[in-house]
């Protein structure tokens, strides 16, 4: 009796969380590998496109995978506890060089994906209906926008102090470069974190997952190639070196699962007012960013495309800024 109420309690790890497991421990082992790689030198930029998208495509995945599971407030505020304290953890390891560093590097990497995550699926838990999904999402992409195009925007004035980007650093999503130590590319933790909390959402509410995921993955992808190619180029003052992130990921969210949405037409009326203010706050931070662009003189120094962006972070809470050498 005892070992057949212990089964009866027991809830054994779904299919979801069992994928998502095996592309971590894949995802760990890659970013322990990829800067031992020996690659001849034109090769280089080549199996950076590789690495990026494969970097880019896992933790996203190991995020959707993980998000099938049937997530309670407290697991998820349990997972967001227990991976927040092995990041840290792992973080002090680091700093000191005690041990094999490029193994918790490694290690930290799945940890930052892991409590960002969590705190996104603690975040899902508290939606009672699939439309504020919509209102959600024209405010994030709205508000990453602004804290990362404006000229003393938040994400400026954090990366422009040491403290401030040691602090990225330490919590940041790194993509590793092939065959080198220093990084290609940083994520914030703030683009796992609504990853999860749309993930989660969107299968709670058994919406369109499918085709979020077959959209999202080539979006971000896409888009961190932009940053890679092009991050030496200004567009009406922007440099395509800093991206907000999500951005895609609400456009793709929205688009992916537009039939879900039942809006009264007082709440269509509400949305369109909320995307007018939206578009007018974003033309506002563009418009000054432009100016502020044109006040200053170019420094003339040419860079390729790649070198460009290998000092280069992606994305909002986490965009891109110079990673320190």
């Amino acid at each position: 009796m005892g070992s057949s109420d212990l089964g009866a309690r027991a809830t054994p790890l779904g299919a979801g969380a069992k994928i998502a497991i095996l592309l971590a421990v894949a995802l760990a082992t890659l970013t322990w590998l990829t800067p031992n790689l020996a690659i001849p030198f034109d090769w280089v930029d080549a199996a950076n496109i590789v690495v990026s998208a494969v970097f880019v495509t896992l933790p996203v995945a190991i995020l959707f995978c993980a998000s099938r599971e049937r997530w309670t407030l407290r697991a998820s505020i349990l997972g967001l506890v227990l991976f927040a304290l092995c990041s840290a953890g792992l973080t002090v390891l680091i700093r000191n060089a005690v041990g094999p560093t490029g193994l918790y590097a490694a290690l930290s990497s799945i940890a930052t994906v892991g409590w960002a995550g969590c705190l996104g699926f603690t975040v899902a838990s508290l939606f009672r209906d699939k439309n504020l999904l919509l209102p959600a999402a024209i405010v994030l992409a709205t508000v990453d926008m602004v804290i990362v195009f404006a000229p003393s925007g938040t994400v400026k004035q954090a990366l422009g102090s040491e403290v401030g980007r040691a602090v990225f650093e330490s919590i940041a999503f790194s993509i590793p470069t092939a065959g080198r130590a220093e990084p290609l590319a940083m994520i914030g933790p703030a683009d796992f974190l609504f990853l999860g909390m749309f993930f989660l959402a969107i299968h709670r509410f058994q919406m369109n997952s499918r085709a979020t995921i077959f959209a999202i993955v080539p979006a971000l992808v896409l888009y961190l190639w932009v940053a890679i190619f092009f991050g030496h180029v200004e567009l009406a003052g922007l440099p395509l070196r800093a991206l907000p992130a999500l951005l895609p990921i609400s456009v793709v969210v929205l688009l992916a699962n537009r039939k879900e949405f039942r809006l009264t037409q007082s709440e269509k009326a509400m949305t369109l007012v909320l995307g007018i203010l939206c578009l007018a706050a974003v033309s506002a931070v563009v418009y000054a960013a432009s100016n502020r662009a044109q006040t200053q003189r170019p420094s003339g120094r040419n860079e390729s495309p790649m070198r460009a962006a290998a000092s280069s972070m992606l994305t909002g809470p986490s965009a891109a800024a110079p990673v320190s050498k």
